[in-house]
């Protein structure tokens, strides 16, 4: 009998599944293993924490000795300037404080007319630098001066966040008067280390007139006039007095002299009739600031102007060179003798 030869379905059906587990572990080993994705992705973050306002609570002008308030200014003189500052973090995120004292001649405080720069006569600008440093900007200034042993800063900016800085300084000579409706004004700037800034000002303030004088002859120790006999006339010195005028303002140039002039002996009055013809026993003087008898004035025992149209002054002053003085004489009544006074030469307020 012929065999057929059967297949074993069972067999079959084994191989084939065998053969899907090996197509589908190929699969799996060639797909991505989830392991390897990448899974999360970044990106920088940033905040940041605001430091907090500058504030400038007030400025207040003192006297030089810190404990009264100061309502008007004389130069050659010192003041503190107290200026409140607030940082709502510490002090010590201050980068600067800047003070200003300046003229304005409108009187009428306007932060655009704040001075940018020193000036002798308008004042200056005065700097804290963050780090116990004071400097002052007076321009070309020789007079103006800040006192540094006078300035006050906080000991540690890092311990407190508000303060009363002190600005102590010497006014100018020239510091310009104001008179009229001028006025004088303090402002005060703060910045911190983040350029934040804040302001504030003390307006209204006087600057008081201010002169100063002094004289020296051309020569020798006494105004001389030599040698004169009895009604001599319009006799000239024989020497002239130098003078240099510094004012803020309007000046006059004055002069006066004694009364009586003295003798070895005798003495000798001065005409008060001020008419420039002197009675018996008496004697005239007549001056002006140059050496042309035309301008000239009669000198009296109480001051009067041989100048008035004087005008602010730089620092150095004005100069009068050859002042003279003219002398006449009574016809009688005047010993024989050397007589000698006082002549005084003044500076005075001309507005």
């Amino acid at each position: 009998m012929t065999k057929v030869a059967t297949i074993d379905k069972r067999k079959v059906l084994c191989i084939l599944l065998a053969a899907a587990v090996v197509v589908a572990s190929l699969l799996v080993a060639l797909m991505p293993r989830a392991t390897d994705a990448d899974t999360e992705g970044t990106v920088t973050g940033q905040f940041g924490v605001n430091l907090g306002s500058v504030t400038v609570g007030s400025v207040t002008l003192y006297n030089g000795d810190d404990n009264a308030t100061a309502t008007s200014m004389d130069p050659t003189s010192s003041y503190v300037a107290r200026v409140s500052v607030t940082h709502a973090s510490t002090l010590s995120f201050l980068d600067k404080i800047e003070v200003t004292a300046y003229y304005d001649a409108n009187g009428t405080y306007d932060v655009a007319d704040v001075l940018a720069d020193g000036h002798a006569q308008n004042g200056v600008v005065m700097t804290w630098d963050g780090s116990d440093n004071w400097t002052l900007d007076d321009g070309t200034s020789t007079t103006w001066a800040i006192v540094t042993a006078g300035c006050d800063d906080p000991a540690s900016l890092g311990a407190q966040n508000t303060y009363v800085f002190k600005f102590k300084f010497t006014v100018g000579t020239v510091a310009k008067e104001s008179d009229g409706a001028a006025e004088w004004h303090i402002y005060a700037k703060a910045w911190d280390t983040s350029a934040a800034t804040a302001d504030a000002y003390q307006e209204n303030l006087e600057m008081n007139w201010y002169g100063a004088i002094t004289v020296a002859l051309s020569g020798g120790s006494y105004l001389t006039f030599g040698n004169n006999n009895l009604g001599a006339s319009d006799q000239a010195s024989t020497n002239t007095v130098s003078g240099t005028y510094i004012s803020n303002g309007a000046y006059d140039r004055n002069i006066r002299t004694a009364g009586t002039w003295n003798g070895a002996t005798y003495t000798v009055a001065l005409d008060t009739d001020y008419a420039g013809i002197p009675g018996n026993g008496e004697f005239c003087l007549k001056a002006d600031d140059d050496s042309d008898i035309g301008g000239a004035i009669v000198v009296r025992t109480t001051y009067v102007a041989i100048e008035d149209t004087g005008t602010i002054t730089a620092e150095g002053g004005d100069s009068a060179p050859g002042m003279t003085a003219w002398i006449t004489l009574g016809s009688t009544g005047i010993a024989a003798d050397t007589y000698t006074g006082t002549v005084y030469y003044q500076i005075s307020n001309g507005s």
